[in-house]
This record gives structure tokens, sequence and C-alpha cells, in this order.
């Protein structure tokens, strides 16, 4: 008996192998039993001839001890042989079961990992290196609107998903295949079949070859769409918050120093009605005392006369800063009636004329229209600027005098060719008590911008350093005036 007998084609049936053993255990007495029969045979003829049975018995009982022997030997192979079918049936079930339940479990885990990638709560796609998309999950087909008969390849995916960017894209994936380890692929904008467009930040893993040698790569992504807008958003908060802190900033040093001015301012004005009333008296009885010593016969001392005329000069002067102190500290309100612009510039030159070095050209446009102002006023704003205008021309120049229409106003300029005014200083130029001069206080165009807005009009200065200052005023003309 063999083991494939005993085993046959259901491994481990125990009633198979039982009978085999008593079919084998039938045909061994069919053998052996022939092996006694001389021995009977000779001992029933030596009964019959008077032949020794004792020898009989000896050959016969030898025969007898033979055969027990090779019954014996039989009777152990026959138990051995049952014993290793009996193994091997069981080690043949146990391999045909362990097999089974091997593929079982691999069976198992592969499904597993179908539904972890399918019912993954972010996009994956599996794909090979012979540009095949193995597998998208649902979340990469909500995401994007595109199925997986839409994307069967690598191709079709990069097409629909980057455009013009697709060749790009798919040299990105190709270096993928070589990869023997997991790695960060950064973010990429993703189009998707809805018109919108997605950021999805992209890692990727190998997962070795399939069935048929081609290498695989699972790759997941995270759509950070949202994330990037907040931190968009949050980028032009923050820059709104800093320019909102450098405004506010501004505006409060701003209002800071316009409140030390204008405590400066009101210190001023009290100081200047004061001051300017008890210099005036003084500067008065002076004035009068120099008009009469010049009266006198003209006998007098030259260097008397040149002294006297130094007192008028210096006395003048001083008449200018009291009467800029008392005019700063003054509320104006004009007498506002028509008046012709130019008049006023005319009447302002021949009250101011320039010096010897410097000329004069005036630029006044034919038909102007009345201008309502007070004209008093408006002349002093025009000497205070010719004034400036002739100081700022060191040597021979030329000062300029224009006056046009504008829109319903009247535009005067009066322009210079001197030194020009430097940038940092005409962020200050109408401030109080600002000059760039030796001497004076610096208050006559505070002055002038004063009078000019209590006029309704508006002034405005542009300048060049070394090449001059103009200075411009916009006057309400008479027509458009209700």
């Amino acid at each position: 008996m063999t083991a494939v007998e005993c085993g046959g084609g259901r491994a481990g049936t125990g009633r198979f192998c039982r009978r085999k053993i008593f079919s084998n255990t039938t045909r061994f007495g069919a053998t052996f039993i022939p092996l006694l029969l001389p021995f009977w045979i000779d001992f029933g003829a030596g009964a019959a001839t008077g032949r020794d049975n004792a020898e009989i018995v000896r050959a016969g009982t030898d025969n007898l001890l033979l055969l027990v022997l090779l019954v014996l030997l039989a009777v152990a192979g026959w138990i051995v042989a049952g014993f290793l079918a009996w193994k091997f049936t069981r080690a043949s079930g146990r391999a045909v079961t362990g097999h089974r339940q091997a593929e079982l479990q691999l069976k198992r885990s592969e499904e597993r990992f179908r539904r972890a990638v399918m019912d993954a709560p972010f996009p994956i796609m599996i794909h090979a290196e012979d540009g095949r998309v193995v597998q998208i999950n649902r979340v990469w087909t909500e995401l994007t609107g595109y199925t997986p008969q839409e994307i069967p390849t690598i191709a079709d995916w990069t097409e629909k998903a980057y455009g013009q960017r697709a060749n790009l894209v798919r040299a990105d994936i190709d270096r993928l295949y070589g990869l023997d380890s997991r790695i960060d692929e950064g973010e990429y904008f993703i189009c998707t079949k809805f018109d919108e467009t997605l950021v999805w930040h992209f890692s990727s893993i190998p997962l070795g070859e399939d069935a048929g040698g081609q290498r695989l790569v699972l790759s997941a992504a995270t759509d950070v769409t949202q994330r990037k807008s907040d931190e968009e958003a949050l980028k032009n908060y923050s820059e709104q918050l800093t320019d909102m802190v450098v405004r506010r900033t501004k505006e409060l040093r701003a209002a800071q120093e316009e409140l030390v001015r204008k405590e400066k301012l009101a210190t001023l004005g009290q100081l200047a009605g004061s001051v300017g009333h008890e210099l005036r008296n003084p500067l008065a009885v002076i004035t009068n005392a120099v008009y009469f010593l010049k009266m006198m016969p003209a006998a007098a001392d030259e260097t008397v006369a040149e002294y006297l005329e130094i007192i008028n000069s210096e006395t003048h002067k001083a008449e200018k800063i009291v009467s800029d102190l008392l005019n700063f500290s003054r509320k104006w309100i004009a007498n506002r009636r028509p008046a012709s612009a130019k008049d006023l510039v005319q009447t302002t030159l021949a009250a101011v004329p320039p010096p010897e070095d410097i000329s004069v050209q005036t630029q006044i446009a034919e038909n102007l229209p009345a201008v309502l102002v007070d004209a008093q006023q408006m002349e002093q704003v025009l000497t205070n600027l010719l004034t400036n205008a002739y100081q700022a021309i060191s040597g021979p120049g030329q000062v300029t005098v224009s006056a046009r229409p504008n829109n319903g106003s009247v535009v005067v300029a009066v322009a210079d060719t001197g030194s020009g005014i430097s940038a940092e200083n005409m962020k200050k130029i109408f401030e109080p008590l600002f000059t760039t001069k030796a001497r004076g206080i610096g208050l006559g165009l505070v002055v002038t911008k004063n009078l000019v807005e209590a006029n309704g009009g508006e002034i405005s200065v542009c300048s060049v350093e070394n090449q001059g200052t103009t200075f411009t005023i916009s006057l309400p003309a008479v027509e458009n005036q209700p």
C-alpha cells in the first residue's frame, strides 16, 4: 500500500484507508497459507507411512517460525505504511487548507486596501509606469468631476486638469516611477470639470510592480484651496492693518503737531497783540523824529543824514515785523467787492518796484473777468509775493506776473528765477515762524494764505531748486457768483 493509494482523490478519508488494509490482508492469506500445506501433507503422509513425526514436526516448526516471522514483518510493514499514509494525508490536508487560507487572507487584504483607497477622505490616484490610471477614489471624482472612464490615462488627466502646463506636470509624474520612498511633491493648481481652480498638495509613494512588471505609484492629495484662500485673505487683512496703523500713526503725529502748532500760535497771537501795540508807538515816534530831522536845512552834516537814512530803513523793517505780528493775530474779515485783477497787479507793481538788477514782466490776459475780493487785502497778498520773489533772486533775475481765466476763476501767478525751495522746506512753507531768510520771523506767507482764504481763494506753490519758484492764487470771478 502506498501513500497515494491511501490518500486517493480525497485527502484524509479514513474509511477508504481501512478498506485497502483489509483487502491487502486477504491477499496476504491467499499468498502465505499455501506455505503451510506441505507441512500438513507431510504430517499426514508420515502418519500413514509410519515416518517419524518428530522430524516432520521439527521441519514444520521451522517452516512455521519462518511463516510467523514473515507475518510479523508484513504486519509491521502494514502498520508503518498505514502510519505514513495517515501522516501524509493529514499533512496534505493541512497544506491545502493553509494555501486556501493564504489565498483568502490575500483576497481580504486586497479588498481592505481597495476599500481604504475608495473610502479615503482625500483624493487618491494609483497610476502605472506605462501611463495607465489604475484607480481613482470617490473623493477624487467628487472634487474634480472626472470619472475613471474620462481619465483612463495620465495623459488624459494632465490634459484636462493642467491645460498648457500638462507637459511640465507629466515630466514631474514620470520622475515618480523611480522612487523608492515617499516624496512630498508640493502644491499644484487643478482645473476641474466645473471650471473651478483648486489647489492640491500632492504626496506620492511607490507600490512596487504589478503582474505585468509595471511600477505603480500611489499619489494622494490634500485640498488646500480654502486654506490658501484664508491665508491670502489674512495676508491682505494684515497688509490693510499695517496700512491702517501707518496711516493712523501719521494722523496722530499730524494731530499732535497741529495741536502743538495751535498752542504755539495761540501763545504767539496773545504775545503779538501786546508786543505789537507796545512797539508800534515807539517806532512811530522814531519815524516822526527822522522825518523832522530830514526837514532841517541842507547844511546838516552828511554823516548825520546817512545815519538818519539807516534809522529810517531799519524802522520800516521793524514796522513790517510789527505789522506781520498784528496781521497774524487778527481774524480777517474780507470786504469783498468786484475788482479788476489787472488793476490789482499794476497798482501793486507801482507800489513795490523791483531792484535795479531784476526785471518784471507781466502777462495779463485780455477780457479778464472781475474778481470778488477785498482789494486792499489782495494788494497786500501781491505785495508779500513780489517782495519774496525779489528777495529770492541773488543778482540779476526776472519776475513774471501773469493773470488768466480758468473755469470760473482768475488765476494770478508770481514766478521768479531765484534759488528755489527744497522739497523738505516745501512741506513747511505755510507754517508760522518758518523762514529760510537771515532776517524775519516767518509770518509773511502765513498771513498771505489767511488773506487768500478769507477772500474765498486758494494758494499753491511749485518750486524747482536752482531754477525758481511760482506762487499761484486762484480767486473767484464775479460772473461765477450768485
